[in-house]
């Protein structure tokens, strides 16, 4: 007879919920009651989390991470390592023998090369640096301006020829103002002809390629998943089955679906989430008990909006109307006072970094704004970050940004100029400094050395240029209470919190 799992239970918001804190937990996740799941659905977007991570957990493709879908990836998880413990530290990187599965360990080292440990970045270069042998597409028959003017008209121009076609056979009549084509029916049909042809040879080459680049880069998609769910599976976790980081008591601690915060009224809202389908709110919002207020955010600089809906949970709601104004954040905001140059990080997927200059009318200083959505290294490496977690300015002007991959510094001018390129710090081995490890605050002390606190990894305290780490703290050798740091704050006595 089989001996039921010996649960562990927790106060989390006010109610008994499951606890999860330990690799045997995720083990037996298929045991737990779904009455004891906070969660029992979820879509794929909307989150403050790497989307690609939840396409990764739907099976059925139908848009939404299903209960039994975390299940099955939990006891795939346990079967691919050697313990479920290794997630949870929350790392988009993997020692090789922590890895269980021969298979998968076996396109780990051929990808790590001589080091002990695979990361995601290192899957996702291999992946970029497949290639195949591309069948050519075909030529077009026309110019692509052509082409698009048959398209558009092809509906009209093909009704004209069949109403014409009617009317020598006293069937029907073409309309006195109906658009007559420029040429004949014979030759027209030829370049639809032509045409179709084109567009069928080119979805042929474009599927054959398509297909031809799925099979090259196979061996290497079981890896990519797993270093995915290694990173965010934990965390996932904690906002599905337990609320644990929205009720935790530490304020930088968010869940996953805390998108931002509202200033308005002079109130700051921090319960504030996506919203993809108002009128599905609006049906269930009178049953919530709170004043909800539904925004649509405007970003300016991208062109982009975002609609969100905030609870307003203290004070007065008389000057709350339509049509108010307010600030959204989600975002790390720095000014680099030596260079007189903002820089921000909306901290998601789509637009990592904003800068702008602070010229004024009494220097005669023309503003100028620059955005990247994509960041190159000193050695002209793209460098792919699901997020940026912090920004630091140090005193020679310089900005430190910490991200699911590290940091990187840059010189915010340079930011205006072609070629702008970030710098990430590198080891005696040319590797980079903090390489996959999740960095959750950067800050900077009255000697301008860098405190780096990481999300499993303990604190660090780097030399003032940033190359060289001066000191460690783990829970052995320090207070520390936990290798998962949060935030870190150097104070001018000297001492740090």
């Amino acid at each position: 007879m089989k001996t039921k799992y010996d649960w562990k239970f927790a106060t989390i918001g006010g109610n008994t919920r499951v606890q999860l804190s330990s690799g045997e937990d995720i083990r037996h996740l298929d045991e737990l009651d779904q009455k004891m799941w906070t969660v029992l659905s979820c879509p794929t977007q909307g989150f403050e989390m790497d989307e690609k991570t939840l396409v990764l957990l739907d099976i059925d493709g139908d848009g939404h991470v299903k209960v039994n879908e975390i299940v099955a990836a939990s006891q795939w998880l346990c079967k691919v390592l050697k313990t479920p413990d290794t997630l949870l530290a929350g790392k988009d990187s993997l020692k090789l023998d922590e890895i269980a599965d021969e298979a998968l360990l076996a396109i780990a080292k051929e990808v790590a090369g001589d080091n002990d440990e695979v990361s995601l970045a290192q899957v996702e270069a291999a992946i970029a640096a497949v290639t195949i042998d591309e069948q050519p597409l075909p030529e077009a028959p026309y110019a692509a301006d052509i082409i698009a003017a048959y398209k558009e008209t092809q509906a009209a121009y093909g009704e004209y020829f069949k109403k014409k076609g009617l009317e020598k056979l006293g069937l029907a009549a073409v309309a006195p103002d109906a658009p007559v084509p420029g040429m004949e029916e014979k030759k027209w049909n030829e370049m639809g002809a032509k045409i179709a042809a084109f567009e069928a040879g080119t979805t042929a080459a474009n599927d054959a390629n398509a297909a031809a680049l799925a099979a090259g880069t196979a061996k290497y998609q079981d890896l990519r998943k797993l270093l995915y769910l290694n990173r965010d599976f934990y965390t996932l976790l904690r906002n599905y089955i337990t609320f644990q980081d929205f009720y935790s008591p530490k304020k930088e601690f968010k869940a996953v679906f805390q998108a931002g915060t509202l200033v308005i009224d002079q109130r700051a809202c921090h319960l504030c989430m996506r919203v993809q389908n108002a009128g599905a709110h609006a049906a269930m919002a009178p049953a919530s008990g709170i004043y909800l207020l539904y925004c649509t955010c405007t970003n300016k600089q991208q062109g982009k909006t975002l609609d969100i809906v905030a609870a307003m949970t203290m004070g007065e709601t008389g000057d709350l109307y339509v049509g108010k104004n307010g600030y959204f954040k989600r975002s790390s905001f720095v000014v680099s006072k030596p260079t007189n140059v903002c820089v921000y990080s909306v901290g998601d997927y789509y637009m990592p970094l904003h800068l702008w200059t602070l010229g004024t009318d009494a220097d005669n200083e023309e503003l100028r704004t620059v955005n990247y959505s994509g960041l190159y290294d000193q050695n002209g490496r793209a460098y792919t970050v699901a997020y940026v977690r912090c920004l630091a300015a140090d005193s020679t002007g310089n900005v430190w940004m910490g991200t699911n991959d590290g940091i990187c510094y840059f010189n915010p001018l340079e930011a205006f100029n072609d070629n702008f390129r970030v710098i990430r710090p590198e080891k005696d081995d040319n590797t980079y400094l903090f390489n996959g490890l999740s960095i959750n605050c950067i800050a900077v002390d009255n000697e301008n050395r860098k405190w780096v606190a990481t999300n499993a990894d303990g604190l660090f305290l780097l030399s003032p240029d940033g190359t060289e780490v001066l000191r460690e703290y783990t829970p052995g050798n320090s207070n520390l209470p936990s290798l998962q740091v949060y935030q870190v704050c150097p104070m001018d006595n000297g001492q740090v919190m």
